[in-house]
């Protein structure tokens, strides 16, 4: 049976009243569940009554910092989000806030729009986590309150599309998003040629690819380790990337990175410009 899903409980700590009491009326205008807090006393109260799904809390408050409430977050609810607010941060507090695991940063003043689509990816990112631990491994409804031992969400999440597409065959592989088939700004018969290549690969393949392959692609704990000039070519209309982007601009500032006009096969697309951008970094890099 499909859960029902209550409302996400949102906290928003800041002794603004008036930026506290505007961030609330927006967060509940889009279906939040939303309570406020003028000061880290008040919001570890609150903490310690109900369960909180996401934190949205401002750097400098009156009886404390916020990065001392996200410190105890983190420890008492691992896995809540906290998002900071602050209209003081330099590029290497972002740095260290992201590197201890704060989800995102807002910069005062801020667009609302921009606040609730930070809030709602947080949201959504916790509830993705979720759904993937009450499913166990073969598919079923695990009980209320079990934990899938030996298994991160993210781990099980990849497993369940590796059997989807072994039980699927040729049609499941041509449905995966990345497939060649669905590279709607490619030319039409670059387009087919390339999906006919993808076509040859068998299901077996593919889920393989995905089950051991995906796990051991991040390389996010070794950039600290490069030593060399490096280049990110990013595709901006490759939405779902961006966030990653975002991280490694402000994780990493050392990496050059360029936006182009295009998305996960910007190479392709975008070639001219991509070859004159990689042309242009190694020339100034003198690799």
């Amino acid at each position: 049976m499909p859960h029902e899903t209550a409302p996400a409980s949102v906290l928003v700590v800041d002794d603004d009243e008036i930026m506290r009491v505007s961030l609330v009326d927006r967060l509940r205008m889009e279906g939040f569940e939303t309570l406020a807090a003028p000061d880290l006393a008040s919001a570890r109260k609150l903490l310690r009554k109900q369960d909180i799904d996401l934190v949205i809390t401002d750097i400098r408050l009156p009886d404390g910092d916020g990065r001392a409430l996200f410190e105890e977050v983190c420890r008492s609810a691992p896995g809540t989000p906290v998002i900071l607010m602050t209209a003081y941060i330099s590029v290497a507090d972002a740095v260290a806030l992201t590197k201890a695991g704060a989800v995102d940063y807002l910069t005062k003043p801020f667009d609302l729009d921009e606040f609730v689509a930070k809030a709602r990816l947080a949201i959504d990112r916790l509830q993705d986590l979720r759904a993937s631990s009450m499913t166990a491994p073969d598919g079923t409804e695990a009980p209320a309150g079990s934990v899938i031992l030996g298994r991160s969400a993210a781990l099980h999440r990849i497993e369940k599309i590796a059997a989807r597409i072994r039980a699927g065959g040729a049609e499941a592989v041509r449905a995966m998003p990345y497939h060649p088939a669905h590279a709607r700004r490619f030319a039409p018969e670059f387009r087919v040629a390339l999906a006919e290549e993808a076509d040859r690969a068998t299901a077996e393949t593919v889920a393989l690819y995905q089950q051991e392959a995906i796990p051991r692609l991040s390389v996010r704990h070794r950039l600290g380790q490069l030593q060399c000039p490096c280049l990110l070519i990013n595709g901006a209309m490759e939405r779902r990337f961006q966030p990653s982007r975002n991280w490694l601009a402000l994780a990493h500032p050392q990496i050059t990175i360029a936006d182009l006009l295009g998305g996960h096969s910007i190479n392709v697309e975008c070639s001219q410009a991509f070859n004159a951008v990689l042309a242009g970094f190694i020339l100034e890099s003198g690799i």
